[in-house]
């Protein structure tokens, strides 16, 4: 291939895809994993909440409500410029039902969406600092901090499926099936 079609090869590529809407895309994700966590929190075994597998592990119950939580970080990824653990330690939920863990969701969600509304494609650019005091354990933009409420999120509902398993509880299908649920 000569250099003059690569060239309008990727001319041809910028003009398909810059009319893209990350925000969009974005949003989309965040319903699409909703469905998911939806799933998961809605079967917690309220029986189970001071429960884990190891030691070093979560509780039941800090673990389903962190999965509520974490929409919340594209919020306060899109209206602060950093968390520090410092000045503002973590302060697990206490849930006392499955329809808490739901509503805390869903609150998380209200609050995602209507941020990500509201923002600009240029926003998504912006610094956004993760600290404990003077120390950084993450220097991200707003974007990427966005994708780690998702990544966050993932990591900790498959945990909770483990959880599950170990339980001898069924466990949701999420981006296929599983044992227990054959359903897409």
């Amino acid at each position: 291939m000569s250099l003059a079609s690569l060239l309008l090869l990727e001319l041809h590529f910028k003009e398909k895809t810059k009319h893209m809407n990350i925000i969009k895309l974005l949003l989309t994700e965040l319903e699409s994993e909703a469905q998911i966590t939806r799933k998961f929190l809605a079967i917690v075994p309220l029986d189970q909440l001071t429960w884990a597998p190891h030691e070093k592990s979560m509780k039941m119950e800090a673990l389903a409500s962190h999965i509520a939580e974490l929409p919340g970080w594209i919020k306060l990824a899109l209206t602060t410029k950093e968390l520090d653990f410092a000045t503002a330690p973590y302060e697990p939920v206490t849930i006392k039902s499955n329809d808490d863990l739901l509503a805390l969701l869903e609150k998380s969600l209200t609050e995602a969406k209507r941020s990500l509304e509201n923002a600009q494609e240029e926003d998504l650019n912006k610094r956004w600092l993760l600290r404990t005091g003077e120390t950084i354990h993450a220097d991200l933009t707003v974007y990427e901090m966005i994708r780690i409420a998702f990544s966050q999120t993932t990591h900790h509902r498959a945990q909770l499926g483990v959880y599950f398993r170990l339980l001898n509880l069924p466990v949701p299908n999420s981006y296929g099936p599983t044992a227990d649920d054959q359903d897409f």
